[in-house]
């Protein structure tokens, strides 16, 4: 019987630490937490293949719709970071980003 080696590519970072193309996507999306009715979000860069509220790799800020004007909170050093490490930012973290005035 001959043995089977099953392996997944994860995520490979050159010398400069960019993500190598071809491999698990980075992602920046919101992740809910909230009671019913009284949406609460946090800004999260999370694995492609992760489901929307699952595991996530790092938090790097908060949105807070219930309040108004909305409230936003970003770690813009991180986000510039994930962004130019290849992480793609949702359309509604995109926005947020325009708002916070974060761009690559």
């Amino acid at each position: 019987m001959q043995e089977r080696h099953i392996t997944t590519p994860g995520p490979v970072l050159d010398e400069h630490g960019v993500i190598t193309p071809g491999y698990s996507e980075r992602s920046i999306c919101t992740y809910r937490r909230a009671d019913i009715k009284a949406p609460f979000y946090r800004i999260v860069v999370a694995d492609s293949r992760y489901p929307r509220d699952g595991r996530f790799i790092e938090e790097i800020g908060t949105y807070d719709p219930n309040v108004e004007p909305s409230a936003i909170s970003v770690d813009a050093e991180a986000a510039k970071k994930w962004l130019n490490n290849g992480a793609q930012p949702t359309d509604v973290v995109g926005k947020i980003f325009k708002i916070a005035g974060i761009e690559k």
